[in-house]
């Protein structure tokens, strides 16, 4: 008996422990436990359930346990289950953990973790229940999923490495840019991956820092591809640090700014363009100066000093320097506006059938003009065509075909100082094409091959020193190269510096099917015009008087009217009139206007314009006004004169 009460009392005491043990484990635990009869009143409530839910134990034990869950459940199936806890609900979750909605005292709805098991005691069954607030870890989850989501669509490389440089990370954008796979990357070392023309010393520097614990700022540097594409990348890294103050991964970033860098290689260039740019208008308005100052000096100084008392001989000497000096503006004029018409697509290319030889013959005169003028006649200038081509005619526009050899022999005459200067053609077959070709050859000073390019360039010069030997604005081989273009051609130069240069450019041969051969004399100079009479359409006073002598000197009579609407009223009121030179810019009317009055009463009576425009339309729009022909000032006495003749039958 004395040892069955032994083992009663052992059984107590071992019962009383095991219940201690439990009181102690509830009292402790760091989830709420909750224990519910099947009524669903709450039959116990720990210290953490107060911490986590707010109520004391002797507010809450013996109420609903709907107390703790939010209206929201309400009428609904969760609530009708929550009712039935006991019998339905929570005996098929036991074991399970589920997910819910709480609320504490203070009325903050928050998120739980349930887990649920059921125990019987005399005959009356119960729930205990375990909840955790899992509301941090919702939140983690859910920065997370935006860190994830962040790294899936960033436009940068992100990966990670261990310590020691084994990747463990890499995302989307490393696949897209490097072109490995995860699995081609994930457990291997980054030099493996990343290879970069980085030398083996700088890569140690670079690890070094790293395993000190330094941030590598952002950089520039170069690395392969997969592929073997060499692409330029900016990228920094970083050391993630746990609470220990311990290395645990490393972040990498990088970025593709091989396209950013041709971009700023294009400013740059851009930039030293622009530079240039700047530097040549300088140098382009200092040399333009010059250049009009010039002869401008001669006209004025000279023209300033010719009075009553001036000797014939010195009028006549005077004269020629005057002459030569305009004739020197004028080329400059025309160079200006050759390349203004031309870059603005405004020059208009005229073919017609022509002799070839004839062309060069006139062009070798006006050179043995500009040679006496250069004071080179020591110089040789040889005109050379091979008697086969002596009678070739071409159809082209003569007159740039003119002005391009004009320009590619005063350069020729201008850098040539002894020896010669040897000129001409040769017909020649490229691929299914007949092509003339012509030359230029000097003996002059030559030309670096570092400026070979450059001096087809717009106000370009081998030498644009300011201190510089020969003049020019640079701009006649620029406008030679831009015609030569036009007519279908191409240029292109041989030399060596100090031995000569040869210039070489083509034009397509082409021909119509009857030949007319070019005839630059003057015809009809003997025709009867002493009983023609002209009106001279003119405001300007030097212009009248320069068309005034012309006239008197071939015995033409003339009349003058001071704009369009005298020139009109005097054409519809007097029949003498048998031609009209129509000045275009007038006061009161302007010479289109008066131009289609005139042809409205007269239409027969014959209209030169003459202008001082001489852009590209303005021919078409004196023809489209009525005049019948078209001469641009400074008006050329021959050229006047051909015109003239050519209308006074």
């Amino acid at each position: 008996m004395e040892q069955l009460l032994a083992e009663v009392e052992f059984l107590k005491e071992k019962v009383v422990k095991s219940e201690r043990l439990n009181e102690s484990i509830v009292k402790t635990a760091v989830d709420a436990i909750i224990t519910i009869e099947e009524d669903g009143s709450i039959r116990s409530w720990n210290e953490a359930a107060q911490r986590i839910f707010g109520y004391h134990s002797n507010e809450i034990v013996n109420k609903s346990i709907l107390q703790i869950f939010p209206n929201k459940y309400i009428n609904t199936k969760v609530e009708i289950d929550i009712k039935r806890l006991v019998k339905i609900w929570l005996r098929n979750k036991i074991g399970q953990i589920t997910e819910l909605s709480a609320i504490r005292k203070d009325g903050t709805e928050f998120l739980v973790e349930m887990s649920a098991s059921s125990w019987e005691s005399n005959n009356q069954f119960f729930i205990t229940g375990i909840f955790r607030d899992i509301t941090e870890r919702k939140q983690t989850d859910f920065s997370l999923q935006k860190l994830s989501h962040a790294l899936n669509t960033t436009k940068e490389v992100v990966f990670m490495t261990d310590t020691d440089g084994v990747f463990t990370y890499i995302n989307p954008q490393f696949t897209k840019m490097y072109g490995y796979e995860p699995h081609e990357v994930i457990g291997l070392k980054t030099p493996r991956i990343i290879k970069s023309p980085k030398n083996k010393r700088d890569f140690n520097l670079f690890w070094k820092k790293l395993l000190n614990k330094e941030n590598i700022a952002s950089s520039q540097y170069t690395n392969i591809k997969k592929d073997g594409t060499i692409i330029n990348i900016e990228g920094s890294a970083d050391p993630i640090i746990n609470e220990e103050g311990e290395i645990i991964w490393f972040l990498g970033v990088h970025r593709d700014i091989t396209e950013r860098l041709k971009v700023l290689d294009h400013l740059k260039e851009a930039l030293a363009k622009s530079k240039e740019s700047d530097c040549l208008k300088s140098e382009f308005l200092a040399t333009m100066s010059h250049e009009l100052r010039t002869p401008l000096n001669s006209i004025i100084g000279l023209s300033s000093l010719i009075d009553e008392s001036t000797p014939k001989e010195d009028v006549l000497e005077f004269n020629k320097i005057i002459n030569s000096s305009g004739e020197h503006l004028l080329d400059i004029v025309e160079d200006l506006f050759d390349i203004s018409l031309i870059e603005s697509g405004q020059i208009e290319v005229v073919k017609r059938q022509v002799n070839l030889q004839s062309v060069l013959l006139e062009v070798d005169r006006l050179m043995k003009t500009e040679q006496d003028k250069l004071d080179k006649n020591h110089l040789e200038l040889n005109l050379i065509v091979p008697k086969e081509y002596k009678n070739i005619s071409i159809s082209t526009d003569a007159i740039k075909l003119k002005r391009i050899l004009k320009n590619l022999l005063k350069n020729a005459l201008k850098f040539t100082e002894e020896g010669y200067i040897n000129y001409g053609y040769n017909i020649y077959q490229v691929d299914d094409k007949t092509m003339v070709k012509f030359f230029i050859e000097d003996t002059g000073i030559g030309i670096h091959k570092d400026h070979q390019e450059l001096i087809f360039e717009v106000f370009r010069q081998a030498d644009g020193s300011f201190g510089r030997k020969h003049e020019g604005m640079g701009v006649g081989l620029s406008t030679a190269k831009k015609l030569i273009i036009l007519l279908g051609g191409s240029i292109w130069v041989e030399s060596l510096e100090g031995n000569g240069s040869s210039f070489f450019f083509t034009i397509p041969f082409e021909q119509e099917n009857s030949l007319i051969e070019l005839n630059s004399k003057l015809e009809n100079d003997n025709k009867n015009t002493q009983l023609k009479t002209i009106l001279i359409v003119e405001d300007d006073d030097s212009s009248y008087e320069f068309i005034k002598s012309v006239l008197e000197l071939k015995n033409i009579n003339y009349k003058r009217a001071e704009n369009g609407k005298i020139a009109v009223e005097y054409c519809n009121n007097n029949s003498d009139i048998d031609l009209v030179l129509m000045d275009i810019n007038m006061p009161v009317m302007n010479g289109y206007e008066a131009s289609k009055q005139i042809k409205s009463v007269n239409p027969k009576l014959p209209i030169i314009a003459q202008s001082a425009y001489a852009i590209f339309g303005d021919k078409e729009k004196a023809l489209q006004a009525g005049c019948d022909d078209y001469i641009t000032k400074p008006i050329v006495m021959e050229d006047l004169l051909t015109l003239i003749y050519k209308f006074l039958d």
